[in-house]
């Protein structure tokens, strides 16, 4: 027995512009699903623009995602050659990318397996808390079984501008609980993970995370067994972060921050905390 959701996509464009904004897109994805068989969540996405304005903001899309489900296996599959582009600008904004992603609160009794070519995904916000988050084959919940993704991606950028921003571009990062294998195989043309600045009375961020093909330890103790990383990233990685971050109260903090941190395959110069 298998649950399949599928979608072939034309364009999307939604948008929302005020107060408490939101614009969403959601495809193929498995929402509050349970099923005691295989769940098939397959989609053909040619482009979509997501856009909010102002106030509270938003702006997401989620294609063959799982949230809050459960499934004896999960089989992803994602083609979209056209780019997905998550704008939001102004107030509490955000913009959030997730293709192919394995949420929290969903368990998976035995494999997890995705094959995923996106053109290009883009998240971009511009003010006040902002942040900006591209996610492409990211596992943030416990598969009893094995882990097998291939993704391809040609370009990513994940943006933000100013106040506290953020900006993160994550890919084929494992951050869950898995007993079986993990095998990772992933291919990008770029990654453009910027962020810019400001903050004032200090809660510090202004940032930029790029994390490529991790297995990060679980908190409820992992079991992993083999991991094998295959990592290609052919054009350059653009890791920026800048800020400002004031206070001066007291003369307290100033700071004027540096850059972000980058992860790739549990390894780099500047790692992710």
């Amino acid at each position: 027995m298998y649950l399949k959701a599928s979608n072939h996509c034309l364009g999307i464009v939604a948008a929302a512009i005020g107060y408490k904004s939101t614009a969403n897109f959601s495809a193929a994805s498995g929402q509050n699903v349970t099923s005691g068989g295989n769940v098939k969540l397959h989609a053909i996405a040619p482009g979509a623009i997501v856009a909010s304005i102002g106030s509270n903001t938003s702006a997401t899309t989620l294609l063959a995602s799982a949230t809050g489900a459960s499934a004896s296996s999960i089989d992803v599959s994602v083609t979209g050659l056209l780019p997905s582009i998550a704008a939001a600008i102004g107030v509490n904004s955000s913009a959030h990318n997730r293709v192919g992603v394995l949420r929290e609160n969903v368990a998976v009794g035995g494999e997890w397996q995705a094959n995923m070519i996106y053109g290009q995904l883009t998240a971009f916000s511009l003010g006040s808390n902002a942040h900006a988050l591209n996610e492409i084959g990211v596992i943030s919940a416990n598969v009893s079984g094995d882990i097998k993704q291939k993704i391809v991606v040609g370009a990513m950028l994940a943006g933000t501008l100013g106040s506290n921003t953020e900006a993160t571009n994550k890919v084929g990062n494992v951050e869950a609980r898995v007993n079986g294998n993990v095998t990772t195989n992933i291919n990008i043309l770029d990654v453009n993970t910027l962020s810019l600045g400001l903050t004032s009375g200090v809660h510090k961020k202004i940032y930029a995370r790029t994390l490529i093909g991790n297995v990060f330890p679980s908190n409820s103790g992992s079991a992993y067994g083999t991991i094998k990383k295959d990592i290609t990233i052919t054009g350059p990685i653009v890791n920026l972060g800048i800020g400002l971050i004031i206070d001066l109260g007291f003369l307290g903090p100033l700071d004027l921050s540096s850059a972000g941190c980058v992860n790739i395959g549990n390894n780099g110069a500047n790692p992710c905390n």
